[in-house]
């Protein structure tokens, strides 16, 4: 049988019960790391602009560092909320530039950001 030290297992915000490094932090980091990922999913799974894969590494790119959620300091998953703000109000803005219809708004940048 083969071990994986909890650390390496991936939990999110639909999941019943949370691993790793998450299951020992506090409720405050939790909040951030499903604040943060309700924005960049909608990026690459609600309004699949690009693969989930490629987000990350867009990400990754970004922040010149690792891109995974779990073990960003608020400071960082704040940054993020705000890099996925501008990506999904960019790409809003050039749908209406080719009169694409969508159900899309502008999102303003949440006062738990500033």
């Amino acid at each position: 049988m083969i071990r994986i030290p909890l650390q390496f297992l991936e939990a999110h915000s639909n999941s019943i019960k949370r691993f790793g490094s998450l299951s020992r932090t506090n409720k405050r980091k939790l909040l951030w790391k499903d604040r943060t990922h309700g924005y960049i999913d909608q990026i690459w799974n609600i309004r699949q602009y690009c693969t989930r894969k490629e987000m990350y590494n867009h990400l990754e790119n970004h922040l010149g560092s690792s891109s995974h959620v779990t073990f960003m300091t608020i400071t960082k998953m704040k940054k993020v909320i705000l890099w996925a703000i501008d990506i999904l109000n960019e790409g809003k803005k050039l749908d209406d530039s080719f009169n694409i219809n969508n159900q899309w708004e502008i999102i303003p940048i949440p006062n738990f950001v500033k």
